[in-house]
């Protein structure tokens, strides 16, 4: 069966099983090894992407599930704009052991920096509480 899927912004057309799970799709159809496999079982994260903004597990959504949403894949995430706040902050991916948790980590900060931008409290700084014993503010 042929579907279009809107994955980072661009319609791909596919011919597949309604049933396959969309991470063989972005893996095997199309080319994208950024969503990587993991446990298969949507327990480790690994397959994360995002489908109209939320963190979905890649490994159990079927194609035709997916219907008219837009995919984000970790490709997609790099290219866009919304990803510079987590390098601007610092955060880094590089102590990560496995290969397959980056991805998944990404996909999960992406959401929470979204998150964090739509509140406009959280960027005021002058409003936070000292976390840290010591700190010079702490008094």
């Amino acid at each position: 069966m042929a579907f279009t899927l809107k994955i980072n912004g661009t319609p791909h057309e596919v011919d597949v099983d309604g049933d396959t799970p969309l991470l063989w799709v972005l893996r095997d159809v199309l080319g994208m090894t950024g969503t990587k496999f993991g446990c298969g079982q949507a327990l480790c994260g690994a397959c994360t992407v995002h489908v109209d903004g939320t963190a979905t597990r890649s490994c159990i959504t079927t194609v035709d599930s997916i219907g008219e949403s837009a995919i984000t894949t970790i490709e997609g995430s790099a290219r866009r704009r919304r990803a510079r706040p987590c390098r601007s902050r610092g955060w880094s991916w590089r102590w990560c052991s496995a290969a397959t948790a980056s991805p998944a980590q990404a996909a999960s900060v992406h959401v929470v920096a979204a998150h964090h931008l739509a509140i406009p409290e959280l960027h005021d700084v002058t409003k936070r509480r000292p976390h840290r014993l010591g700190h010079p503010s702490a008094g």
